[in-house]
This record gives structure tokens, C-alpha cells and sequence, in this order.
């Protein structure tokens, strides 16, 4: 476990706060804070760097727990800073596999507040160079994915616009399904899915009844494999897409701010979220 500091004070007879740095001892002495490290002295709050201890500079990490109602079970659908500059924000809830990362770059300042939507993780799809990533056990569990059915034959003559159709006693394609879900198939005896595109469009045909989906087979090299008469098919939702934000009767926030802003004053004033209760 890494050392850090614990302070305690006399006004409110607590332990208020945790500090990164470790000195190896700390005096206050006309109206300045002093600490010695590896035999050397050092005055704090003269520096032009916030965060920076002994030459090195830290992330501000706070954390905090949203409760409202903790009896019902409830969607957190955006997040909210009042705060001088945007914080990543990682939210946990209890729910299983409900963890969400919004990074700086995806709040939005709006009426001087940053906004962001919480978009659950989805299927991550590519890597770098390419490289397709096999789903997991969260991308299963993951709210950002689902079921379609047992497909009934398949037309792979162009990669690009490969057609599934499903069975004309099938409903219409829910519209939870959106342009751009990666879409995966698995047979009964397969015990993971294998991914066979992104979707391109959701068609269903009123006169025979069929729902089918078109999807591109092509997006990594080589060109991945359909499914083929009988294999089940899965959808998985990007992880850049917005989705469902995350469920749980309480949402666990981290927020950091990053050393970027180590030569800049920063307030954090408060944290707003978006919440809705969830009917199952």
C-alpha cells in the first residue's frame, strides 16, 4: 500500500483529509507550512505548480457517494460539475459490471457547468492496429447488449452488405438495435460469441414479414466470418455511443483531475446527476 498523509483537526476533531505526499516530518511557523524531505527543507504554497511535492506532481483525486432514495433502484443519466475545469469521472454503482470512465474530453460546457452524458462501456470492437478484441465476461453481463433470435439464412455474396434474415414468425427488430451495434453469432453449443460486423441497417419487409439485418463484414482485415442458419445473434453497442447511463441503487464517483491543470487554480464546487427510476 502506498504511504500517504493523514491530517487531523482540532476545529472539526476529525481526520479531514489524506495527502499523496509522505515528508518526514511538517511544522507551521509564520503563517507558512514547512516539511522536511530526505534531509531537505521545503516551503509549501510558493510554488507557481499546484499538486507538485518534493518535484513531482499529483492528480487531485476526490470521491463521493450519490444516494438520493436509496431504496429504489434508478438510471444515472448524466453528470453535472460546477467546477472551474472538467474532472475524469469514474462511476461505480452496485449493480454488477456497471462501471463507467468519462474522460475530460467528453464533458461539454454549458451555462459555465461541464456536462457529460454516463455512456456505459461497450464493446470496445478494433484495437490499435486493428486488432478485434475478443468479447468478455462484462460484455456479456454489460446493459449494452442483447438477443435477437435464431437467424434463418444468410446472404454473404457482397462482404459489405452481408444479410441476415430471421424467421417471418419473428417480431420486428426491436428499436433498442441502432445503426452501428456491433453484431455478433454464437450456435447453441458454442460457449462465446463470435463477432461478424457492424451493423449497417435494420429492415423488415411488411409484405413477407422477415426481419433481417444488413451488416459489414469488412470493417477489420481479414474480413470476418458470418454466421450461418441457426446460429443465434447477439448486438453490442459501441462504446462511444450513448446508451443506458448505469443502474444501481447508488452510483460510487471518483473524479480526478490530472496533472494538466497542475499550473492552474481549480475549484470543484459541487456534482449534479441526471436520475430517473428504473421500472424493470
Amino acid at each position: 500500500m502506498p504511504k500517504y498523509t493523514l491530517t487531523y483537526s482540532n476545529t472539526v476533531e476529525g481526520w479531514p483529509s489524506f495527502y499523496s505526499y509522505d515528508p518526514e516530518s511538517m511544522v507551521g511557523m509564520n503563517n507558512y507550512f514547512y516539511s522536511f524531505k530526505n534531509a531537505q527543507l521545503y516551503r509549501h504554497n510558493t510554488s507557481t505548480f499546484y499538486n507538485n511535492y518534493y518535484g513531482r506532481s499529483y492528480d487531485s483525486v476526490m470521491r463521493t457517494v450519490i444516494n438520493e432514495a436509496p431504496l429504489d433502484n434508478k438510471l444515472f443519466k448524466t453528470l453535472s460539475l460546477e467546477s472551474t475545469h472538467p474532472w475524469e469521472t469514474e462511476a461505480t454503482s452496485d449493480t454488477l459490471n456497471q462501471t463507467i470512465k468519462t474522460e475530460e474530453g467528453s464533458y461539454v460546457k454549458k451555462e459555465n457547468d461541464w456536462f457529460s452524458y454516463l455512456r456505459n462501456n461497450g464493446y470496445q470492437g478494433p484495437g490499435a492496429g486493428a486488432t478485434l478484441l475478443t468479447p468478455t465476461t462484462a460484455d456479456y453481463k454489460s446493459r449494452v447488449n442483447g438477443g435477437i433470435g435464431l437467424c434463418d439464412n444468410i446472404d454473404s455474396t457482397v462482404p459489405t452488405d452481408v444479410r441476415i434474415n430471421f424467421p417471418a414468425t419473428m417480431s420486428p427488430i426491436g428499436n433498442v438495435v441502432s445503426d452501428g451495434d456491433w453484431c455478433l453469432y454464437a450456435s447453441l453449443s458454442d460457449s462465446a460469441a463470435t463477432v461478424c460486423g457492424r451493423i449497417k441497417n435494420i429492415n423488415y419487409n411488411p409484405t413477407t414479414g422477415v426481419p433481417s439485418l444488413t451488416i459489414d463484414s469488412t470493417v477489420v482485415t481479414p474480413t470476418l466470418t458470418p454466421p450461418v442458419a441457426g446460429d443465434f445473434i447477439i448486438f453490442m453497442k459501441d462504446s462511444v455511443a450513448e446508451s443506458d447511463g448505469i443502474l444501481g441503487h447508488y452510483v460510487d464517483l471518483t473524479l480526478t483531475l490530472t496533472t494538466t491543470y497542475s499550473d492552474k487554480p481549480s475549484e470543484l464546487f459541487a456534482v449534479e446527476t441526471q436520475v430517473m427510476k428504473s421500472f424493470p
